[in-house]
């Protein structure tokens, strides 16, 4: 946490306190388990860093639809709806019940891996039951399997049964890569159970309309409105394989299989990294939670701040 957001973070406390009767409360968004006790009692999260600090926070809110108003501490700030200088009055405002919420799509990533495969030194279980009744349970049965002391939930599939070993929600984008070497991985996409094509490529980007302005736009996709609930599909570096972005319904199933000689990657919105292994399958949906954020500006800021923003990096 910077140090100028513990004491801003106190003047605004004290600020609240001086227009209501408002419980407060300060934690780090990176104590992650402190802050999801506290956040089913919350009506409003104010937080106080970059981008990063409000994917955090959305992914906590989002289950709880607790909306976020973010003040920007950070570089760019795309997500953030007012500036540390200038937050009295617009903070005033919300407490007043002047503002309006936009809703943004999340997606849901899991991994699963044929239970031949399955070795308990390897699995990263830290997420496994912090997401439910997703899409992506739809075949789950009742079985499990035990790696060490924890079990993992089964889903049947063509070619047999597969342990669901990760699971998170993510705001901005997933991501499979080729890892640390600078060699291609090979990913074959499927849409809705049906085959769609291989690439051979650095890396898929699987994005929400908030992440068309992240990672997406960087390999030259297309920017979508935020409150467009479609999904983007589009290839980092594609070497002599589809080298267009898809846009896809919210509803759409996306399940990718990697396979190279190292070992692939899997990121979720910038913050949690998974190996993948060969014969593992990434699944992404649609959440079934849709982050909040409160706005103040007139509904057709988005554009317009697009163009500051790019304008201020050049």
């Amino acid at each position: 946490m910077k140090p100028e957001s513990l004491g801003l973070a106190k003047t605004i406390e004290l600020f609240i306190h001086k227009h209501g009767k408002h419980e407060t409360w300060q934690e780090s968004a990176w104590q992650t388990e402190t802050v999801l006790t506290r956040i089913p009692d919350c009506n409003l999260l104010i937080t106080l860093g970059g981008d990063g600090t409000l994917l955090r926070a959305a992914r906590m809110g989002a289950p709880h639809d607790v909306p976020i108003l973010g003040v920007k501490m950070g570089r760019l700030g795309f997500l953030a709806e007012i500036e540390p200088d200038d937050w009295e009055e617009p903070l005033a405002r919300v407490l007043n019940g002047d503002f309006w919420l936009e809703k943004r799509l999340m997606v849901r990533a899991c991994v699963e891996r044929p239970l031949s495969n399955i070795d308990a030194s390897e699995i990263d279980l830290s997420a496994l039951g912090a997401a439910s009744a997703t899409k992506t349970e739809s075949k789950r049965t009742d079985r499990e399997v035990t790696a060490g002391d924890n079990p993992l939930p089964i889903v049947d599939r063509p070619g047999g049964p597969r342990a669901i070993i990760c699971e998170y929600d993510a705001l901005n984008d997933v991501v499979v890569s080729r890892g640390d070497l600078a060699r291609v991985v090979r990913i074959d996409l499927e849409l809705d159970d049906g085959y769609l094509t291989k690439y051979t490529c650095d890396g898929l980007i699987v994005s929400t309309a908030t992440g068309s302005t992240g990672y997406a736009l960087a390999v030259g996709g297309p920017v979508l409105p935020p409150d467009l609930h479609n999904i983007l599909v589009l290839p980092i570096a594609p070497h002599l394989s589809m080298d267009r972005a898809v846009v896809l319904s919210e509803g759409a199933t996306i399940r990718m299989q990697a396979s190279t000689d190292h070992t692939a990657m899997l990121t979720v919105d910038g913050q949690f990294v998974v190996e993948v292994q060969n014969g593992d399958n990434i699944v992404v949906v649609s959440s079934p939670h849709t982050a909040s954020f409160i706005r103040l500006r007139s509904r057709n800021y988005f554009y317009q701040t697009l163009m500051d923003k790019l304008r201020w990096v050049g």
